[in-house]
Order: C-alpha cells, then sequence, then structure tokens
C-alpha cells in the first residue's frame, strides 16, 4: 500500500500512530497529535513549544547497536496501546481519538525500532522481520539497527515482555554489565538487586539446588544458571592450554582416553552475579564482583572455602566458548541437590489388591507382611551358623565355609539328591525377580542417601543405577564414594548403616500401596516343587524389606519355610559377593552348589550366583539382556519364559552315581 507523507516528513503507519524525526515536532497541532515518544539521547532537554499540553514518554537511549533498548520496549509500548485504545482528551484532537507520534533525530532506527515493538504486541505471534516489513510498506525509511534488531527477536522470544528468568535474556543483561564494566570501571549492578538465593523457598519450585560441599551454604539454584553455548572444542583453545588438558587427562585415565569436554556441565556451573559476591566475593580473600576489579576469586559467603572465580573480560567454558562475563563455580566444590518429586517411580506397577482405601484385602496383606518379617528376623538370629557368618563380619573377618552339612532334606520336604537331574534346588532374587520393586528401590535408595549425606546421586532410571543393580547398601556407598571421591563421607560402614536405616522408611512409603509380583512367578515354584526341587530366596535387601514385598505381593505363601529366605544381612558381604548364595545352599543342604539353579536380574547378583559355583539365569526385567548375557549361563526376556524342565533335559547330565 502507498504511504502518505504528512509535513516534516510524518508517515500514519498505523491507524492514530506517525513515526518520523525530530522535525515532526513542528507539526504536532497540524497532526492533532495527543501523545508524543521521544526515543533520543537525554529526551528531557528536547522542548517544543507544540510539546506543551501533549501527554510524553521520555526513552533515554543512543543509536548504537549495544545501546539497551529493550529495557525501555514495555513502558514505551503499554504507553502507546494506552492511548490508542482510550478516548482522547488531549490538546489539538480533533476527532476525539488520540494520535500518538513516535519519533528519534532523524526517524529511521530507534523511533522504528519502538513501532516494530508495538506492532508486534499488538499482533501476538508477529515475528520482528515481519513487522518491519509491515511498517516499511508504509514507512521505507524504517531501518532500526542490527542490535536493536537482536533486541527485537529477544523481545518476541519473551512474549514481548521481559522476563527475568529466561535465560538469552539473562545472558543479554550480563553482557550489557560487561560491556559497562570494561568501558567504565563502574559497576553496572546494584548489589542490592541482585538475585540471592533463599533457603525458606529452596527446592519449592523443583529448581535444582547448588550447596558448598564443605559447609551445606545455598550458593545458588538452577534459576541462578546461565546456560553456555557449546563451544568448538579443544581447537578453540592455545597450544599451551591443550596441552595442558591433554596431560591432565592421561593423568586421569593412564590411557589417554578422549579427553574432550562437551560443556561446562563437566566441571563448572556459570551463573548470573549473585548478592553474596558482592561483599568481597564472599570472603575475606575475595573480590567483590562491583568492587571495580575486572576480575578475582569467589568464596563461600558461610565457610571462606574457595568456590570459583569471576571475570567481566569472560572465559572459557570446557568446551572452548567465551562466557562473558563469567561468573564460574566449580562443580567439585558444589553438591547438587534435586528436590523434584521421585519421577523414577511413575512406572511402577501395583496390585490392585491393595490399590484403594479401605480394601478389604488390605488388611489382610498387611498381616502377612507382619508375619513374614517377623519369621524372618526369628530364621536369621535362630540360625546358628548366620550367628557365627554376623559375629565374623563384626570382627572384620571372613565368614567360616558351610562345612558338614547335612545332604538329604531339602528344608522344604524336597531331596537333594536322586531326582536323576543337573538341578536339585532353585534360589531366586527377590527385587527384579519376584516382584517389580526395583523402581521403588533404587529412588529410596537416592532419597535415603541425600538424607544421610546431602549428595543427590544420579538418578535417571534404570541407566544410572545400572552399576548398583542386585548391590547391598553397603557395596552401593562404597561405590558412590569411589565414582564421586565422597571421602568426606567418613566410614563406609557407618555411612551405610545410616543409609540402610534411612532407606527402609522411605521404601515402605513409596510402595505403601503395593508392589506387583511378576508373572510366571507361582507358576515357576510350582514346577520347581514337582520337579523335585529345593526352593529358597536370596535378596541383598534387608528381612524387612523382602518381607514386605513377598507379603503385599501376595507371593508370600508360596514360600513358607522362613528359614529358607535368605537375607544378604545374615552374611559378612552382600553380592556382588557369593556369601549370601553360599548361606542359601547351606540352608537349603546343598553340598555342591552346581546342583543350584539361580535366578537373577542383575550384573551383581549374576557374579554372586557365579561366584559361588550355580547355574544362572538371567531374566530381563530391569536390564536389556546383551548386558547380562556375559555373567549368565542362559537368558530369557521374562519370568514366564522359563521353563524348568526344558533347562533340565539342555543341561549336561551329572555322572552315573551322582
Amino acid at each position: 500500500m502507498p504511504h502518505h507523507s504528512h509535513p516534516g516528513g510524518v508517515v500514519e503507519v498505523a491507524p492514530g500512530l506517525f513515526i518520523g524525526g525530530i522535525a515532526s515536532l513542528d507539526h504536532l497541532q497540524q497532526l492533532h497529535i495527543t501523545h508524543v515518544v521521544s526515543v533520543v539521547n537525554e529526551p528531557a532537554t528536547v522542548t517544543h513549544a507544540q510539546l506543551e499540553g501533549r501527554q510524553r514518554h521520555l526513552v533515554d537511549v543512543a543509536d548504537t547497536e549495544e545501546t539497551n533498548l529493550l529495557q525501555h520496549l514495555p513502558a514505551a509500548v503499554a504507553f502507546v496501546a494506552a492511548a490508542l485504545s482510550s478516548s482522547g482528551s488531549g490538546s489539538g484532537s480533533s476527532s476525539g481519538g488520540n494520535r500518538v507520534l513516535i519519533h528519534c533525530a532523524q526517524g529511521v532506527s530507534r523511533s522504528a525500532a519502538v513501532a516494530v515493538a508495538y506492532l508486534m504486541a499488538r499482533s501476538p505471534g508477529l515475528e520482528p522481520e515481519a513487522a518491519l516489513a509491515a511498517l516499511r510498506q508504509k514507512y521505507p525509511a524504517a531501518s532500526p539497527n542490527a542490535g536493536f534488531m537482536r533486541q527485537l527477536e529477544l523481545f518476541f522470544a519473551m512474549g514481548c515482555r521481559l522476563a527475568d528468568g529466561y535465560l538469552p535474556y539473562k545472558r543479554f543483561l550480563l553482557e550489557q554489565a560487561a560491556a559497562q564494566y570494561s568501558a567504565t570501571g563502574l559497576p553496572a549492578l546494584d548489589a542490592a538487586a541482585l538475585s540471592q538465593p533463599q533457603e525458606a523457598a529452596a527446592g519449592d519450585d523443583g529448581a535444582t539446588l547448588y550447596r558448598c560441599r564443605k559447609c551445606r551454604a545455598l550458593v545458588a539454584t538452577q534459576h541462578n544458571v546461565v546456560e553456555t553455548e557449546q563451544g568448538p572444542g579443544a581447537s578453540a583453545f592455545s597450544w599451551r592450554k591443550r596441552d595442558k588438558q591433554q596431560r591432565a587427562s592421561l593423568g586421569s585415565d593412564g590411557m589417554g582416553a578422549n579427553s574432550s569436554s562437551t560443556g561446562p556441565e563437566e566441571g563448572s556451573l556459570f551463573v548470573e552475579p549473585l548478592r553474596w559476591m558482592c561483599d568481597g566475593g564472599g570472603g575475606p580473600g575475595g573480590d567483590s564482583v562491583v568492587g571495580g576489579a575486572m576480575q578475582g576469586k569467589l568464596y563461600c559467603p558461610k565457610c571462606q572455602v574457595r568456590l570459583g572465580s569471576f571475570n567481566w573480560a569472560g572465559t572459557q567454558s570446557s568446551s572452548g566458548a567465551w562466557v562473558t562475563p563469567a561468573f564460574q563455580l566449580h562443580l567439585s566444590k558444589l553438591d547438587a541437590v534435586d528436590p523434584r518429586p521421585p519421577v523414577a517411580l511413575a512406572g511402577i506397577r501395583q496390585p490392585r489388591m491393595l490399590g484403594g482405601v479401605g480394601s478389604s484385602a488390605a488388611p489382610a496383606a498387611t498381616a502377612a507382611v507382619d508375619g513374614l518379617a517377623a519369621q524372618l528376623q526369628a530364621a536369621g538370629v535362630s540360625d546358628p551358623q548366620a550367628a557365627v557368618s554376623g559375629a565374623a563380619a563384626q570382627q572384620g573377618a571372613a565368614a567360616p565355609p558351610a562345612d558338614g552339612v547335612a545332604s538329604g532334606s531339602g528344608g522344604d520336604g524336597s531331596s537333594s539328591s536322586g531326582n536323576g537331574s543337573p538341578f536339585h534346588y532353585l534360589i531366586l532374587d527377590c527385587d527384579g525377580v519376584l516382584v517389580d520393586s526395583e523402581r521403588a528401590s533404587c529412588e529410596a535408595l537416592r532419597q535415603a542417601i541425600l538424607q544421610v549425606t546431602g549428595f543427590d546421586i544420579p538418578h535417571d532410571f534404570p541407566v544410572d543405577f545400572q552399576p548398583v543393580f542386585g548391590m547391598d547398601v553397603w557395596h552401593c556407598i562404597e561405590y558412590y564414594q569411589q565414582r564421586f571421591g565422597r571421602q568426606d563421607w567418613g566410614d563406609t560402614t557407618a555411612v551405610a548403616q545410616q543409609v540402610s536405616d534411612a532407606k527402609e522408611p522411605i521404601y515402605q512409603r513409596l510402595t505403601a500401596a503395593g508392589i506387583a509380583a511378576f508373572p510366571g512367578v507361582a507358576a515357576l515354584v510350582a514346577q520347581a516343587r514337582q520337579l523335585g526341587m529345593g526352593v529358597a530366596v536370596a535378596s541383598s535387601g534387608s528381612p524387612d524389606k523382602i518381607a514386605h514385598n513377598l507379603g503385599s505381593s501376595g507371593l508370600a505363601h508360596l514360600f513358607p519355610d522362613a528359614h529358607l529366605i535368605v537375607s544378604a544381612k545374615y552374611v559378612q558381604r552382600g553380592k556382588p559377593a557369593p556369601d549370601v548364595y553360599l548361606e542359601t545352599l547351606r540352608r537349603l543342604g546343598c553340598t555342591d552348589a552346581s546342583q543350584a539353579l539361580v535366578v537373577e536380574d542383575a550384573v551383581n547378583g549374576l557374579k554372586a550366583a557365579k561366584a559361588a559355583g550355580c547355574f544362572a539365569v538371567a531374566v530381563c526385567t530391569s536390564l536389556p539382556g546383551h548386558m547380562l548375557a556375559a555373567h549368565a549361563d542362559t537368558v530369557v526376556e521374562r519370568l514366564v519364559d522359563l521353563d524348568l524342565a526344558a533347562v533340565q533335559r539342555a543341561a549336561p547330565q551329572p555322572p552315573a552315581g551322582a
């Protein structure tokens, strides 16, 4: 549509909205302008006789790409929108409707940028380039500078408002502050206006918390993190720094494995400047980020341990990207705590019999759990060999070998020999084999470790838990201490006991609605008994946990002899050590471990079974078959796929007379 230019080069670009340069002020009366937006340097000094009696909005900005026009756009847009949406009573209005003039010095860049912002806000979804194209149809001179266009893109991305939590906006503000700090040496930030993580609200919105590893002080949250772009990698660094990184990598793994970093999250965290950084960088040896220093060190505001550094001129992330300015905290000095609800439990299957409040089956199931728990505790305490093993464990010695045990009775009425088959015993793991409890068990472990140590272990199920599947709590704690260098936790045994004590009630709470048994359990146990096999359960779980799992899943009746339900608590070492299986074999009266068939779902459990000398069957309820195959004699996808008679026929037959 051809544009119509009014006196002074003023153009009406939308109903009631005009744009022009400083000369347009000569024609306010003639154009019936009621409201004026002045976008110039020091607009308060702009005077003109025709401005009298007209409402004004002043935007003090220079026409440079580095100028922060973005911070002024919401107020300017609101002024224009309010004027055009209300009936006018200002001076010079001939039609009763308001008329708004946006002007800068030349009517090219600054005024056009504000007009584009208004058009975008008036028409949600209208992008900056499209809005500028529409403006140019009426006013071809419109040409905001490149910096203003980038800011309009950001304004559009934030929904034509300023979103303080929007990460690109945070980066923009920091770049603005860094430019001013570098140019003038004066603080570009108001310390009192900076964010300060608060304990009272910490974690309420699910944001990750970052605490000082030494004193547990809250120093940042996920909302304070400034994400960085992925850099080009090692090629971005000088040869000296590349050489230093390579030597550090070689020293860490001894083999020179791939040492390229994938992002700053591997070793450090870049955050916005925080209020505690303004007081000597958090400690007596630190530098205030607003004290005039271009760079300095950051210390914990509570215990004064060094947490990182800052540099207003910027620094490179581990991927080679420049971060300007940089407020960097070292992850080795922090604990990341994720307070989000246990999303890992989303996939837990719960049985209908315990699903409803007031279910008639619930009291019976609860009674079954309580009764079985008491039987297991009695079996563990009264068993002479378990007592000896426990005493040896207390002294830190190896448990004595289970020699001299009687053959014959398998403890459940089955015979240990004479059935003409290679396998006389079936030993079943509990979690992940009998019941679908691995998710809840892993989440309980995570919450217990967090409660005791303040450290939040990685918890993406099942990937992050694969190394500890099947382990008892002691070995889990040992694993996490070694993996994350958490010697500050102290004695492994003491921490494991605290975590174990904390884990039990957490697990009970997470599975209060019940636990589902895997299909095929009852049929498998029945087939084993028909084949004359002794049947037992061997688990890394505590007696109370095993009782809860079997009772609430409705499986307790399948294992009537509590003596043959064995917890790793009764032996010195948990899986992957063979102790729990050796103890189970002893209770079954088995003197030849090769006659026992063990069903496991975890690598550590399979290792324990093989170390005990048993035939190991892996079931793919927790891990894929390719991860289990190397540790198992045979692999089945589901428990219902396991046919004991077929396994008996396929296995090598015992020698005659055996």
